[in-house]
């Protein structure tokens, strides 16, 4: 049988560009989770402009 694991990276940044990249972008201030929003798995590069400005509007959302 065979056996899976999963692996979580938490990365800290303050650039869209980087967190545009990932699956997930979590929200925080002051250490507590304010939003959290799923991207999913990033398909190709061509994505990664729609996502930014997805992410980025979504961030402006919350006061960032």
């Amino acid at each position: 049988m065979p056996l899976y694991h999963t692996i979580s990276i938490m990365m800290v940044t303050h650039s869209v560009k980087v967190a545009a990249m990932s699956d997930k972008v979590l929200y925080l201030i002051d250490g507590d989770i304010q939003g959290e929003i799923e991207l999913g798995k990033l398909g190709s590069d061509a994505e990664l402009g729609e996502r930014e400005r997805r992410l980025s509007s979504w961030l402006m959302e919350r006061g960032w």
